[in-house]
């Protein structure tokens, strides 16, 4: 891992603020969103198509405002306000999860949670490559992911002792999760954002052109990391094979720790080496981690095959959440905001029909019918990924 020394000199302190915006996110998501499925299955009854429904159908949502979030703060100069915007209304919503009766109900409280996810995201990734220092940029994502991993671990650790030692129902943790998220979103108020260079209004309308206005190279790879989303199972459909293989609750759960642990060393170990050799090799190894991943799943038959799959899947999770934004934001020009937001919706609406033939493969043949259809999948992924690199951006 880098030294502590290197990193400060490297990375910015609006890009360490906004990751631990992120650490207190994901700490407040890891006491809600990890239990959602076992809530669902357990408690309210749901089917797992219904699961995969949910998530589908919640970052369909998050998905198609990226775009739009991500242009408004590429045209208007500034984004703070829309990321604050974004963290507020889901600090605001994590709590209603309590509410719940049926999974209509978690359908449609997820659905409002991740519009808060929709309208911050682009404009927050846009945000950490502009104040991120010349020649680190994937450095500075994989510190701001690294952090956000932290707050998994954190929040993982406190789902455990809360749900698992103190005996605290799902309803209980729902309500303490809401804390972290509202200080989460006044923390983002204290970001300071770069000058911006102000463009003449035919420039601007040129430049956020939404089909035009990005390159073939940048649709080529989105087209790629939209194909790979469509077998991306999740992290949901691994909890679930835990259970399905007899794995108690509390170890599925503390599972989490050793998972987002592997991530918050690879993001920045990754970052790192990507801003040395170039971001596509790292994501090549990021889609061989899946791989292995998927296939030691379909193979699994107790805790070590398990865990096995976990901490692999976690080293894929570390690149894969950080150094294709970094590659983004490398061919992005000066539309990072719309090329953000365009990257992410390709990616979540992917996930929408992915997730839902998951669960019905998963239901109808079981669960290594469902890992099959992700290995075919990110083969396939595999096999472009070589393709873009030989014949497209080799030839820059």
């Amino acid at each position: 891992m880098p030294d502590k020394q290197s990193i400060a000199r490297r990375v910015p302190k609006g890009v360490l603020l906004l990751g631990f915006v992120s650490l207190l996110t994901d700490m407040s998501s890891q006491m809600v969103f990890p239990l959602l499925p076992l809530f669902l299955a357990l408690e309210l009854g749901a089917d797992k198509w219904m699961i995969g429904l949910i998530r589908g159908f919640a970052e369909f949502t998050s998905s198609v405002l990226k775009p739009f979030s991500g242009k408004i703060s590429d045209k208007i100069g500034k984004r703070k306000g829309i990321i604050f915007i974004g963290y507020a209304l889901a600090a605001m919503v994590k709590p209603a999860f309590s509410l719940a009766k049926n999974w209509i109900h978690v359908l449609g409280m997820r659905i409002s949670e991740r519009v808060g996810k929709g309208i911050r995201v682009a404009p927050r990734d846009a945000l950490v490559s502009e104040l991120a220092v010349e020649g680190h940029t994937a450095l500075a994502y994989g510190v701001q992911r690294s952090l956000d991993a932290a707050g998994k671990v954190s929040g993982a650790l406190l789902l455990f002792l809360l749900f698992s030692v103190m005996g605290l129902g799902f309803r209980k943790l729902f309500l303490i999760a809401g804390i972290p998220a509202a200080i989460a979103a006044i923390l983002v108020l204290s970001v300071k954002e770069p000058e911006k260079k102000v463009h003449g209004e035919h420039e601007v309308e040129r430049a956020h052109r939404l089909a035009g206005g990005v390159s073939a190279e940048l649709k080529f790879f989105i087209a790629i990391a939209a194909i790979f989303s469509l077998g991306n199972y999740t992290q949901d459909f691994i909890l679930l094979r835990g259970l399905n293989m007899g794995i108690s609750i509390n170890g599925v759960i503390f599972s989490n720790v050793v998972f987002f642990s592997l991530i918050v060393v690879t993001a920045q170990v990754a970052g790192d080496i990507a801003d040395k050799i170039g971001r596509l090799p790292l994501i090549f190894v990021a889609f061989l981690c899946f791989i292995v991943t998927t296939v030691v799943l379909m193979m699994a038959s107790d805790l070590l095959y398990y865990l096995v799959a976990f901490a692999i899947f976690g080293i894929f999770y570390g690149i894969w959440d950080s150094i294709p934004r970094a590659f983004v934001a490398d061919i992005a020009g000066e539309k990072k905001g719309l090329s953000f937001g365009l990257y992410h919706m390709a990616v979540g609406l992917s996930m929408l029909p992915g997730v839902m033939i998951a669960g019905y493969l998963w239901d109808l043949f079981g669960p290594r019918a469902t890992f099959l259809y992700a290995l075919t999948l990110s083969t396939t992924a595999l096999i472009m990924l070589l393709a873009y690199y030989s014949f497209i951006f080799k030839k820059r």
